[in-house]
Order: structure tokens, then C-alpha cells, then sequence
């Protein structure tokens, strides 16, 4: 089951890192991982499509958003490295 090995998963480990992309935003699961998160208390990072225009909730919930284009291999590549550069100093 997707949901049961994606709750352990995020059970355990020390942070919650989400690519957020528009099929992510429409896919009713991700949305309860993320709320599993944090119900869990998890630090939340998010790498974000540029395209998409952040909302106000999650702003507010993330501790660090990186925007990065998706279909640019080297600007992903990136956002990833600095957002687990930020998230590894929480943990």
C-alpha cells in the first residue's frame, strides 16, 4: 500500500522534502504526506516548479523553499543541493 510506505517512510526519517510540481499539487496523496508532516512535526523543504506561484499555507508551513525549472537539469540539480544544504543544518 502507497500510503502505508510512504507514512512509514516519513516516520522515519528526520525531515520532509517535497517537489512540488502541478500534478504534485493536484495528487490527493501528496497532499497527505505533507499533512502527515506535519502532524509529525517534520522540518519541511520544498523544491518548487518556478512556474507555479507559491501559496500563503505553504509558505508558512516550509522552512525552506527553493523555485527551480524542472526541465533544467543543472538548475534542479541546484535547488536540490542547496535545499539539503539548509536542511541538513536542522537535523
Amino acid at each position: 500500500n502507497c500510503s502505508k510506505n510512504s507514512g512509514e517512510k516519513i516516520k522515519n526519517s528526520e525531515i520532509f522534502l517535497g517537489l512540488v510540481n502541478e500534478s504534485y499539487l493536484n495528487e490527493p496523496l501528496c497532499a497527505l504526506q505533507l499533512g502527515y508532516a506535519i502532524l509529525l512535526d517534520k522540518p519541511i523543504g520544498i523544491i518548487i516548479d518556478k512556474s507555479l506561484k507559491i501559496n500563503k499555507n505553504l509558505k508558512q508551513i516550509a522552512k525552506f523553499i527553493e523555485p527551480a525549472d524542472f526541465k533544467n537539469q543543472n538548475e534542479f540539480k541546484k535547488a536540490s543541493e542547496n535545499i539539503l544544504k539548509k536542511m541538513e543544518k536542522l537535523v
